[in-house]
């Protein structure tokens, strides 16, 4: 579903009337806005991690000669820790072939008040809106120059062109919650409120369902950005 195609949906359902839509007018600007707001309510659902929203290997950036590395958190919603992720540089070897084989470490994510625990080895840790290693690179390491991956849970793109698709998992479930807040703050259509907001409701819970199930099948599994030679866990003390 597009973006324009739901703010057409949205509008009926909250006010049973057909109507186009463009981006700039009041009411599209309305309706937009409500989609963004809700798809990104969406992907911070308490207790839940969308599978939809992961990104096993999402590249921050390239190894310096410090510790800290920034995370773009308008974008990471969170730092995946389950089974089998790890934080990953790949130091060497991007095109993976024989004569020069693609090589990384992995880093184990550890909780930040726990780091200082950690002196030697490849561990790190999320700290507020930064990722931090157990030492300082140096420019004598490997790694250093590397590009680092991350494996996270990111938020959808934000909503601005007729064309952008909604990452909702079920876009019904935007088109309802958008629709009910739209009916709630029109004083002629308040009575349709709480039944929009009961099937969204209901949408929302057949989503959690499937991502459970998705989640025993499909999140269990390490990632491996690199499915040709490589070799890995090269790390310093």
């Amino acid at each position: 579903m597009t973006a324009t195609e739901a703010m057409q949906a949205i509008f009926l359902k909250a006010t049973g009337k057909v109507a186009s839509f463009v981006l700039t007018d009041t009411k599209g600007v309305k309706i937009l806005g409500l989609m963004n707001f809700y798809s990104q309510r969406w992907a911070s659902e308490s207790g839940i991690d969308w599978i939809s929203l992961y990104n096993p290997n999402l590249n921050i950036g390239t190894v310096t000669a410090t510790d800290t590395f920034n995370l773009d958190l308008s974008t990471i919603r969170k730092l995946s820790q389950q089974e089998g992720d790890n934080v990953r540089i790949i130091w060497t070897g991007d095109t993976g072939t024989i004569t020069n084989p693609v090589k990384f470490t992995d880093y184990e994510l550890v909780p930040g008040d726990r780091l200082k625990d950690f002196s030697t080895g490849p561990f790190c840790a999320r700290i507020g809106s930064t990722l931090v290693f157990n030492r300082v690179f140096l420019t004598t390491d490997p790694q250093f120059g590397g590009k680092i991956y991350v494996p996270c849970y990111t938020y959808p793109d934000t909503l601005s062109n007729s064309t952008d698709d909604i990452q909702v998992d079920d876009p019904n479930w935007l088109v309802l919650i958008c629709a009910a807040e739209y009916a709630r703050t029109d004083l002629t259509r308040q009575g349709q409120h709480p039944f929009l907001l009961s099937e969204a409701n209901d949408c929302m819970t057949r989503m959690k369902d499937d991502n459970a199930n998705d989640q025993n099948t499909d999140a269990t599994q390490e990632w491996n950005p690199m499915p040709w030679s490589a070799s890995g866990n090269d790390w310093w003390v």
